[in-house]
C-alpha cells in the first residue's frame, strides 16, 4: 500500500502527482489538501478556505505550483 488515506482524508477527491513525485489529494468535506512523499509519508497539510476542495491541479510551466 502506498499511503493509508482512511484516517487522513474525509473523502478523497482530485488526486495529482507533482514534478518531484509527491502525491496530492483533496480532503473533500474536510477543507484541506494533503501531500504525501514518494515514499507514502504525509508531509504537508494545507487548510483551505472552503469545505469541499476538489481536483488538485498544477499550473506553472514546471508543474511545481498547486492551484
Amino acid at each position: 500500500m502506498f499511503a493509508d488515506l482512511t484516517k487522513s482524508v474525509d473523502r478523497p477527491d482530485g488526486e495529482a502527482v507533482d514534478a518531484v513525485g509527491c502525491y496530492w489529494v483533496c480532503g473533500n468535506d474536510g477543507g484541506y489538501i494533503l501531500r504525501f512523499t514518494p515514499q507514502g509519508k504525509l508531509d504537508r497539510k494545507i487548510d483551505v478556505p472552503m469545505l469541499k476542495p476538489a481536483m488538485c491541479a498544477f499550473g506553472s510551466k514546471n508543474w511545481t505550483s498547486c492551484w
